[in-house]
């Protein structure tokens, strides 16, 4: 199965930062929705994945809340008994119920748009851009470029017909 191009740049990332380094703290903003979605399942399904972010911090970030529109591509959702409830939070109980193997790492859930300060408070070794609002993902690029040295996953969605791609990858910092 081909994989996306932010799956790829955290799965090259995992053997390096597993070895000799503090457990590692990875911030996804719009963990909600569905790239990152895809790239939690991925993890999940990983161990080489799973192994990098084992004994870490998984900080989910995300305002919105699950509506019937979003349902269908948002698979951590599980159906709809979720309408109305925070994406962050759920993702947490999801991530929480599959990992399984009690490496789960420490996951924050954020019921909350990205704040800058979010970077100083949980000190990420990589952020996860998959936040579909352009001004949250302006405002957390001018951030990150103040917070040199981490990787940078940049998923950024174009929906054309349901469809979602990642248009962009940037990778720096502990890799």
């Amino acid at each position: 199965m081909p994989r996306a191009p932010e799956v790829e740049s955290f799965r090259a990332c995992t053997g390096s930062v597993t070895r000799g380094r503090p457990p590692f703290c990875l911030l996804l903003i719009g963990a909600g929705g569905a790239l990152a979605h895809g790239f939690l399942e991925a993890t999940v399904q990983e161990p080489l994945l799973r192994a990098g972010l084992a004994g870490g911090r998984l900080v989910l970030v995300d305002p919105d809340q699950y509506e019937s529109s979003n349902l269908g591509r948002q698979t951590l959702a599980e159906g709809p008994h979720r309408l109305g409830q925070p994406k962050a939070t759920v993702t947490a109980e999801v991530l929480r119920q599959r990992w399984g193997d009690g490496s789960v790492p420490g996951l924050v859930p954020i019921v909350g748009g990205f704040e800058p300060r979010m970077l100083d408070e949980h000190r990420p070794d990589g952020v996860g851009l998959f936040a579909d609002n352009l001004a949250v993902r302006a405002e957390a690029a001018r951030a990150l470029r103040a917070h040199p040295g981490r990787l940078l996953l940049n998923a950024g969605t174009e929906f054309t017909l349901g469809h979602a791609r990642a248009v962009a990858v940037e990778t720096r910092g502990p890799c």
